[in-house]
């Protein structure tokens, strides 16, 4: 995408942080527009997916291509966002935009020839309708996300 059509999506990122486990950060249009502009400039490293329904967006996955911190010749994709608006989730289309943005994230790392994907599920929405989807699309659990508030350090 480009970043003017990524720049569209500040709303809709601000609604997945509000409704995310990490709710608590404010949220930043300068770090918003600082990860799009660094999205559109390198379109061969990070991915931007938008869904859309008559000229708004709905949904939206970002991407990104790597190797392992100390590895070399494996290339892995990292979905480290793939969300649809809370007013189009449980809908009939909320499943397609879903569908549509694994595909093009799927499209995405083979263009790229990633040996594997990666999607992190930490934000805490709808965790179990998730884990059905991704199984449903193939993909294994390969282990879990861990947290804890350590006592005094955290509100």
């Amino acid at each position: 995408e480009t970043l003017d059509e990524i720049l569209t999506l500040e709303l809709l990122a601000k609604e997945a942080l509000a409704e995310s486990r990490f709710q608590a950060a404010r949220f930043s249009p300068e770090k918003f527009t600082k990860a799009a502009k660094r999205a559109a400039a390198d379109t061969s490293r990070h991915g931007v997916l938008i869904a859309t329904r008559s000229d708004r967006s709905i949904g939206f996955a970002y991407c990104n291509i790597g190797e392992p911190l100390v590895g070399t010749g494996l290339l892995i994709t990292t979905v480290q966002v793939l969300y649809v608006g809370r007013s189009t989730r449980d809908t009939l289309l909320g499943g397609k935009a879903a569908n549509a943005l694994l595909n093009g994230v799927l499209s995405w790392s083979k263009s790229r020839r990633a040996e594997e994907l990666l999607i992190h599920t930490t934000s805490g929405i709808k965790a179990d309708v998730n884990d059905r989807f991704l199984r449903r699309r193939g993909f294994q659990v390969i282990g879990g996300s861990y947290v804890i508030k350590p006592k005094g350090v955290l509100r």
